[in-house]
């Protein structure tokens, strides 16, 4: 009778620890997962805010080269086909209302230019920035440029360098402003609004809203004709 009382005993202390154990494993399971949660979570936001430095960082090196207009002279090339068919109205002039993707070019080797058609760049020379949807031009969070050109934002190569102009058709070649009425210019650009840019690969999606306030990604520049025909 006693070893039968020890028994049931035994047999409802197992019963009423099951529970208890099963409750605890889910406890040690959730606070896993919650742990692991936080961890990517703080890791996220590591990577945000090495982005959004890397960004500042860039788009001010990008400013400081359109800036000088050093590098948009040494930009004169034929893959710019746009750039110079609006400096030249050749074919045919462009239009004040649409914004044009180009190529920029690092200052580094100078090349001169004497007129008539743009040459082909020369082997070595380095692309700094390219358009939105055309040349893309993109790199890490270090500043290094990734690949060749046309590689998509991803990961690990999470910044875009964008450069894209709209043409200007009146005022003059030294002091260029939008026509009365923006349209096809009546022939040569007088000048261009250079829009420089840096969007972020980020949360699985590209990120580039083309704001030129202080804080935004982008910055615009007002070049005259008059510095590029020289």
């Amino acid at each position: 009778m006693l070893i039968r009382q020890l028994r049931n005993l035994r047999n409802n202390l197992g019963v009423s620890v099951l529970p208890f154990i099963l409750i605890l494993s889910m406890v040690l399971f959730i606070g896993q997962q919650f742990v692991m949660l936080d961890q990517h979570n703080t890791y996220k936001n590591l990577l945000s805010s090495q982005n959004v430095e890397a960004q500042k960082t860039l788009l001010s090196y990008l400013e400081e080269l359109v800036s000088s207009e050093l590098a948009l002279r040494n930009s004169r090339f034929n893959t710019n086909v746009n750039f110079y068919k609006c400096l030249m109205a050749l074919p045919t002039p462009c239009d004040e209302t649409l914004t044009y993707d180009m190529i920029l070019y690092s200052p580094n080797p100078p090349v001169l230019y004497s007129g008539g058609t743009w040459p082909s760049p020369p082997t070595g020379i380095s692309v700094i920035a390219g358009g939105l949807s055309t040349n893309k031009v993109v790199y890490t969070r270090s500043a290094g440029i990734c690949g060749t050109v046309n590689t998509e934002p991803n990961m690990a190569c999470p910044l875009q360098a964008i450069i894209r102009f709209k043409p200007l058709c009146g005022g003059t070649p030294v002091a260029p402003v939008l026509q009365t009425t923006p349209g096809v210019c009546p022939g040569r650009a007088t000048g261009f609004d250079i829009m420089i840019g840096v969007g972020v690969f980020k949360n699985g999606q590209f990120t580039y809203k083309e704001n030129s306030t202080i804080y935004g990604d982008t910055k615009v520049f007002t070049i005259k004709s008059s510095s590029l025909l020289n």
